[in-house]
């Protein structure tokens, strides 16, 4: 998945919801990277990961993207896990980059790129 691609604006949100065992403590893992068109750029590469159990948020929490290589085609495998409380999760991925997407601001130019996300109950 990319956000950002082509200059878009940044904010793109992608989710899935999937049955979970109350009481489990799952494992969320995903490949990520991203393409910098302004060399100069200054502005937050983030994706921001999100598990709600439709009464709420469990967890909330933000990737700063350009702490990881940039692709070429190189990603960074980074985690999370949260406990389920409820007998259907909800994980959803959403773009935080700052800037206009046109490479003229903080942020603006970069695609951000994730892949191979994963969910599995801990043993």
């Amino acid at each position: 998945i990319v956000f950002n691609g082509g200059n878009e604006l940044p904010g793109g949100v992608v989710s899935q919801s999937f049955n979970t065992v109350i009481g489990v403590e799952y494992e969320v893992t995903f490949d990520v990277g991203y393409y910098d068109y302004n060399v100069n750029n200054s502005g937050l590469l983030g994706i921001r990961a999100s598990v709600d159990n439709g009464a709420g948020t469990l967890l909330d929490t933000t990737f700063d993207v350009s702490n990881v290589v940039e692709v070429n085609p190189n990603f960074s495998a980074v985690g999370f896990s949260f406990i389920a409380d409820s007998a259907t999760t909800t994980l959803s991925f959403s773009d935080i980059t700052e800037g206009d997407g046109t490479g003229n601001s903080a942020g603006g130019g970069a695609d951000i790129y994730f892949d191979n996300v994963t969910v599995v109950a801990v043993p």
